[in-house]
């Protein structure tokens, strides 16, 4: 989801910084728009421009370092996203699974519900098929 606010508090601690003296070359500026637009962490945003507005000579090394905080962040949520998308896709085939299972069932003349199979354990429905 997109957070405008973040860009524009980014975009006024940076006119903010600039007032007290410290002017941001439009590549640092990209730097922290890009940055605040990826990280969605205010503080993050925040110690960032706090930092450069410090040290001039030393902004290639600050967005150096920001930049693999956020490089680490996105291999972190990428990560993640992929393990929510296997969990997802062993839920649907849980799911035919159990359709399965419960037609099989039918056919035999158990008649058991997705559900009931869900909740019950293998011994339980093992007696059921039996009867």
């Amino acid at each position: 989801m997109l957070d405008l606010g973040i860009i524009s508090k980014a975009a006024s601690l940076i006119a903010e910084s600039e007032e007290k003296g410290r002017s941001f070359t439009d590549k640092e500026k990209h730097f922290i728009m890009e940055y605040a637009f990826k990280i969605h962490d205010l503080e993050l945003v925040t110690s960032l421009i706090s930092n450069m507005a410090k040290e001039k000579e030393n902004d290639e090394a600050f967005m150096s370092k920001y930049g693999s905080l956020l490089e680490e962040q996105e291999v972190w949520i990428s990560q993640l996203e992929n393990l929510l998308v296997a969990l997802e896709m062993y839920r649907i085939e849980e799911e035919k699974a159990l359709r399965k299972i419960t037609f099989a069932l039918k056919v035999c003349g158990v008649d058991v519900s997705v559900d009931d199979i869900k909740n019950k354990d293998a011994e339980e429905i093992k007696k059921m098929v039996r009867k």
